[in-house]
């Protein structure tokens, strides 16, 4: 959760935005999926929540640093 201020509103110590972000994760081996959501919601007036979702699918993986030599991509 991160809260925002206005600095240039009158008391610049309220907050004037709530964001949040959910995320759940499941790893096997070197894959990863997320199913993440985001919302950001303004607090010191009505008007338009923006809503975000997402499932993403990651792989992991290492190059060595033989493997970039010869690729010229490191000496």
């Amino acid at each position: 959760m991160n809260l925002f201020t206005d600095r240039e509103a009158s008391n610049t110590l309220n907050s004037s935005e709530l964001d949040w972000i959910v995320s759940i994760a499941v790893c096997w081996k070197d894959r990863e999926l997320a199913f993440c959501g985001e919302e950001d919601r303004p607090l010191d007036q009505t008007g338009l929540v923006q809503k975000y979702e997402a499932v993403q699918l990651r792989f992991a993986f290492d190059v060595s640093k033989g493997a970039l030599e010869r690729m010229g991509l490191k000496r």
